[in-house]
């Protein structure tokens, strides 16, 4: 049986039909400072999309990157967007991405058929894209979204290449970052009091939310580095940053969300190196890693791990193809 081809992905590469779009974007959302779009030049660089003529593309890549933040609130347990202020918001960014869709040539006739990128921690699909093939970073089950990798920053690759095997861990685990950012964050604390008094060597440390510093990455690096286990629980997303810089360093994710939707969850076994835990048991995600631990080698679970990110998740570019070519496909 001979595998399927390579699916063909047009890019839309006129860079002034391009740089129309984006300022499309942001002259609709001057009075609305929560949305960007810009240029992502990882795809106008990629040669395997570099010569596909539109009449022979099994998709159309429009790359522009679409990113909202600060409209929404948090109402409970989730977060909402049925307020009047962030529905307002949400309406004008929804409205100037779709006035920007209608300026591309192939978008009337082939709609079902671009790829779209929806950047940011909004977990709600701008109407915008219904029917059209969209990634996102915050994409939850019920999403007809696919699932996008968060990009790991270069200071933590280079660290990572400098990161000794799991086995020679000091702590087993460990959370830093903003540990008030969300209600289920605010129980981080009571989790890792539990998993010390359960016997693990744990640490924790709390940092307001805040782009950190270039010591603070260092830090952060090191403890990566020396731990075995790493909470990564759901921010304003439904998934973490943390869960994919884990994999990196070939540690194991704590993955506590009861909605997050992982990228390739129909090609990677995440069960083999993640452990699981649903959001009404933070303060017991001691046991979940015990009970990963039981008739389980942590070095080949730290293998797969990072083997996991390297070979699937580590390029934006050769994720999207390979999302694609794993993607049932009928053309029209």
């Amino acid at each position: 049986m001979t595998a399927p081809r390579p699916r063909r992905v047009f890019v839309y590469r006129d860079r002034r039909l391009l740089e129309a779009l984006v300022e499309v974007v942001h002259n609709a959302l001057r009075r609305w400072p929560i949305g960007h779009a810009s240029i992502w030049e990882d795809a106008l660089r990629n040669p395997a999309w570099r010569d596909v003529s539109p009449d022979r593309a099994d998709y159309f890549l429009v790359p522009v990157t679409f990113s909202c933040a600060d409209t929404v609130v948090w109402r409970g347990r989730f977060p909402t967007l049925t307020h009047e202020r962030g529905r307002r918001h949400f309406l004008a960014f929804d409205a100037a991405i779709r006035a920007a869709l209608q300026m591309l040539p192939h978008f009337r006739r082939h709609s079902r058929r671009h790829l779209c990128l929806q950047l940011g921690d909004l977990n709600e699909d701008f109407p915008a894209f219904e029917g059209l093939v969209l990634f996102k970073h915050a994409a939850c089950r019920s999403s007809k979204a696919l699932a996008l990798p968060y990009w790991v920053r270069p200071e933590l690759w280079r660290a990572a290449v400098r990161a000794g095997p799991i086995e020679r861990c000091s702590l087993d685990l460990c959370f830093r970052g903003d540990a008030a950012l969300v209600p289920l964050r605010r129980r981080l604390e009571a989790a890792i009091d539990s998993a010390r008094k359960a016997g693990l060597r744990c640490s924790f440390m709390h940092r307001p939310n805040g782009a950190p510093d270039g010591r603070e990455v260092a830090a952060y690096a090191r403890e990566l580095a020396t731990t075995r286990f790493v909470l990564c629980p759901r921010g304003v997303a439904s998934n973490s940053i943390r869960f994919f810089e884990s994999l990196l360093f070939g540690r194991i994710p704590v993955l506590v969300s009861d909605d997050a939707k992982l990228p390739l969850e129909g090609l990677i076994r995440f069960e083999d190196f993640v452990v699981r835990v649903p959001e009404k048991d933070i303060t017991r995600a001691h046991q979940y890693i015990l009970e990963f631990l039981r008739g389980r080698s942590i070095s080949e679970a730290s293998r797969l791990a990072q083997a996991a990110f390297l070979d699937y998740l580590s390029s934006e570019t050769a994720f999207v193809q390979r999302s694609l070519d794993s993607r049932r496909f009928v053309r029209p």
